[in-house]
């Protein structure tokens, strides 16, 4: 049984993680450590797993992840893994009784996912899935303003950047998905959030650079001790790009959507977009009286602006999203969804509630990227079948 309890550490609850990469030593090892009890790791590499045991002060590391299941006394599960393999974790995790909160996306594969579901249902277990867009200060703001717009009509997104330095599997195999799975799920969480669940998509996509120069595998492992001071993704990014891989998956991507409720748009993603010209992503939203500009992620100007037409006035928007409880880190404001995540799963775990972005709402979002991938692959249309 766990439970909340008084002093520095706020719960109870003891916490595996599998997937000792960027995102665990960055974001999530320390919101566990801040909040609940990090038992163990688990990482394929051993070496991976060993080293992040020790500069964080892990009770046990472990390289196989049904080990870490049945022999770390845990409660819960954070799965920090490659995207393509997320979906059987969360089946093995549910079915040992754990709870979970499994990085983006849920599922890269469309029977992978009904397993996952399943699974998840049958042992009524919590599920987090991410991104965390139900806590988004911002994004609840949002969402009370679209109602204002009247029917929505029209969107557009778009999440274009320079490609990731590592990560070969997961970001540039065929198996991984890519800049599908990894960026434009951002921009589909949002969208479903705050105009509801999609009706079908058709998309587009093609290989656009081939060929890119990665950091080596091990070069995290030799600099781990820094990440306990230091952001991850600055030290990888200080890296040399000394191995050379192809590219097998999309990384120049368009998803047409048709909602639920009428209103249609696209969605870009792509890791061709260079870094001198990338610029902050934002969602659009045009209805019968009014439209929204909705900044997503982090940027330096994080404002919702946009108009809605109230009688024969038109008025303006404009919200400060640091007004709203976004923090500000070198001139970019953002909300730290990782850390607002494994508080939120752990609240839910003690008092048995069910996690804001459930299970249902992840498959959906989850469906939506794995149909887009399927019809740039077989230029057909494809309905989707989960709700939320």
């Amino acid at each position: 049984m766990v439970e909340l309890v008084e002093g520095p550490r706020m719960f109870n609850v003891k916490c595996g993680i599998v997937g000792c990469g960027v995102v665990a030593h960055n974001k999530y090892i320390p919101a566990v450590k801040k909040y609940a009890i990090l038992e163990a790791v688990c990482d394929i590499r051993e070496e991976r797993a060993r080293r992040t045991a020790e500069v964080w002060h892990i009770r046990s590391y472990y390289t196989d992840f049904t080990d870490m299941l049945e022999k770390a006394d845990i409660d819960a599960v954070l799965i920090l893994t490659g995207m393509d393999i997320h979906a059987d974790q969360v089946v093995e995790a549910a079915r040992m009784g754990k709870h979970i909160l499994v990085q983006k996306p849920l599922a890269t594969k469309l029977d992978k996912l009904r397993e996952a579901v399943e699974a998840v249902e049958k042992a009524r277990v919590k599920v987090l899935v991410e991104p965390n867009v139900q806590l988004n200060p911002i994004y609840l703001k949002a969402s009370n303003i679209v109602e204002g717009i009247g029917s929505p009509y029209w969107f557009r997104a778009g999440f274009g950047r320079h490609p990731p330095s590592w990560g070969e599997h997961t970001f540039f195999s065929k198996e991984g998905g890519g800049p599908l799975f990894d960026l434009a799920v951002y921009e589909v969480s949002l969208l479903t959030f705050i105009l509801g669940p999609a009706k079908s998509v058709t998309a587009i996509g093609r290989i656009s650079v081939p060929e890119l120069d990665l950091v080596e595998d091990d070069y995290l492992n030799h600099h781990l001790p820094e990440s306990v001071s230091k952001s991850v993704w600055e030290i990888i990014a200080s890296a040399p790009r000394t191995r050379r891989i192809r590219v097998e998956v999309e990384d120049n991507v368009m998803i047409l959507m048709e909602m639920v409720n009428g209103a249609i748009g696209v969605v870009v993603s792509n890791y061709v977009t260079p870094r001198e010209f990338a610029r902050p992503p934002r969602v659009e939203v045009y209805g019968s009286t009014g439209f929204l500009d909705i900044p997503v992620h982090s940027s330096r100007n994080p404002v919702i602006s946009g108009a809605v037409k109230i009688g024969g006035t038109v008025e303006t928007i404009s919200i400060d999203g640091a007004s709203l409880g976004l923090v500000e880190h070198n001139g970019w404001f953002s909300w730290d969804y990782y850390e607002a995540s494994v508080k939120h799963l752990l609240e839910c775990i003690v008092t048995d509630r069910e996690p804001l972005p459930s299970i249902r709402w992840g498959a959906h979002v989850s469906e939506i990227l794995i149909r887009s991938l399927d019809s740039m692959r077989s230029g057909r249309s494809m309905d989707i079948s989960y709700r939320f």
